[in-house]
This record gives C-alpha cells, structure tokens and sequence, in this order.
C-alpha cells in the first residue's frame, strides 16, 4: 500500500515534555487474584500508543497558512507523524487526533499555542 500527501514541517522544534508515540503506551488489563489474595495473573484486554504535542509561539501567519489546513483534513483522515526524522528515524507513527485542536493566542504579540492529542500504531 502507499500512502502519499502534503509534508507538513513545523515552525518550531518539539523540544522537552514530548514523548514520541511509539513509547507512549497504554494498555488495558485484567489482573487475577485468587481468594486468598494470591496473584495469578493478568489478561491484556487492550492496548494503544498515545502521545501529546504541544505546540507553542507558532505565528498567526504560519498557523493560519500551514497547521489550519493539516487540523482540519485530519480532522477525517490518519496522517503519519515523525517528531524527529532526521535523529530518530524509526519513531514514526500512523496516528489520527482523538481531540478537535483549537488554537490560542499566548502572548499579546500574536503568538499562537495548540495541542494535538493522538493515538496511533508504529
């Protein structure tokens, strides 16, 4: 299969605080116990990748004219997510949004902030 788009590269750098998706794990489980207390074991019911970018002192020119039109396509559709591509080549992801970004204003400059919540498989 092969997946082609738009390359969206951002204004800023993703710096501390970010985890990249395909160590932001998050499983679901059941633990047995007998009556006594005694663990018997465990069933994983499900499991995820989920990450968070927060994006800061983006200007309202380049929000406007570059991340407006990427929310709102993957808003319907998964986009593949790279935070650091040229360092981490295989921290890539296939992700799509679990939230409806919406950007705002940080500074009285202008400056714009917005957080994409995502989940996803590596």
């Amino acid at each position: 299969m092969l997946y082609a788009g738009r390359l969206l590269i951002l204004q800023r750098r993703v710096y501390v605080g970010h985890t990249p998706i395909n160590y932001g794990r998050k499983t679901s489980v059941t633990n047995g116990m007998s009556e006594s207390g005694n663990f018997l074991g465990r069933i994983v019911v499900g499991q995820s990748l989920e990450t968070v970018l927060s994006l800061t002192n983006l200007t309202p020119s380049w929000y406007r004219s570059n991340m407006e039109p990427f929310v709102t396509a993957a808003r319907e559709a998964p986009f593949f997510f790279a935070w650091r591509p040229g360092s981490y080549p295989r921290e890539v992801g296939y992700a799509w949004l679990n939230n409806d970004p919406q950007p705002v204003n940080q500074r009285p400059n202008g400056m714009m902030g917005v957080e994409l919540k995502m989940s996803g498989v590596v």
